[in-house]
């Protein structure tokens, strides 16, 4: 008998937990705020606590980190730059706002001590809300027993626009967002990165190969080298020059726009072998992930058959 009422408990669990996420999906289409932490450049209506309103002080600063962006700054240096000019990170304005300064996760009193980290700047980057939008459902759980956080794709956020003032404009913010895209292959302080940069492949780790500068009295170089050598996890130490690299790619495009021009007929009959082996590999990677679905789900159904026996 106890062995029936624990059983029937996780079964109510596992229900209530199902209707709380189909509440919460229908505030989302109903364009309602599911959190009750602005971020960082908003606050609360005084007359209306469910409606955001633009934190002008704050508003000023993200608006920055977008234009430092732009301008070729890194995440970390846009959080020494904040740091250096003794600007306050979003901790410090939640509680000057009267909100928990640790967003609600941890109890620790350390966020007067605080900095600017390069994580803040990203997140700030990568928020959709300075547009004016409510994005909602982007986080999930498993199930109630596992609460590690899964992020959903971006086809599944629920997105209801114009809910509030907008912070950054829809150039700039789709203009950040194709540089984050591109990573280190931006321009930077530095100077270009090379149109190669985090594009090769190490041939003995299958890392990415990034590109350094050695200056020396005579000259300056730039080469490729592997990352993971770099960052001392592994592989060894090997390098090519970004002159060499860029010479032997310029060589083989033209070898490969020479034989499309003299010999057009092959080259698509070439292409189209070469895209029947994709398509072919991409479906035998999908028919065993389903596989494997449809054998994990069977096995499901037998320890819950056996549990409820």
């Amino acid at each position: 008998m106890p062995m029936d009422k624990g059983f029937n408990a996780l079964w109510f669990i596992a229900g209530m937990t199902k209707k709380i996420r189909a509440v919460m999906k229908t505030r989302a289409l109903a364009g309602e705020l599911l959190t009750g932490y602005p971020p960082f450049g908003y606050m609360k209506d005084p007359a209306n606590p469910k409606i955001w309103i633009v934190d002008e002080p704050a508003a000023v600063i993200v608006r920055e980190i977008f234009s430092l962006y732009l301008a070729g700054d890194s995440l970390f240096g846009i959080a020494r730059i904040l740091n250096e000019r003794g600007i306050a990170p979003p901790c410090v304005r939640k509680a000057e706002l009267g909100l928990n300064p640790n967003g609600g996760y941890s109890t620790r009193n350390d966020w007067r001590e605080r900095q600017w980290e390069h994580t803040a700047i990203s997140d700030i980057l990568a928020r959709m809300d300075y547009l004016g939008h409510t994005v909602s459902m982007k986080m999930t759980h498993r199930s109630y027993k596992d609460k590690r956080v899964i992020v959903k794709p971006q086809d599944e956020w629920i997105i209801t626009k114009d809910t509030q003032p907008p912070i950054v404009d829809e150039e700039t913010w789709q203009s950040v967002q194709r540089l984050r895209e591109k990573g280190k292959r931006r321009p930077t302080r530095l100077g270009e990165m090379g149109p190669l940069n985090g594009l090769i492949y190490c041939s003995d780790c299958g890392a990415k190969l990034h590109i350094s500068r050695a200056q020396s009295i005579k000259q300056e170089s730039e080469f490729y080298s592997c990352s993971r050598y770099r960052n001392r996890i592994g592989c060894t130490s090997h390098r090519i020059s970004r002159t060499a690299i860029e010479q032997l790619v310029l060589e083989d495009l033209r070898r490969i726009t020479t034989f499309a021009k003299e010999r057009e007929m092959e080259f698509v009959v070439f292409l189209e072998k070469q895209m029947h082996k994709v398509e072919e590999r991409a479906l035998r990677e999908a028919q065993a992930e389903y596989t494997r679905a449809a054998a994990r789900a069977d096995e499901i159904d037998r320890i819950i058959n056996g549990l409820y026996e």
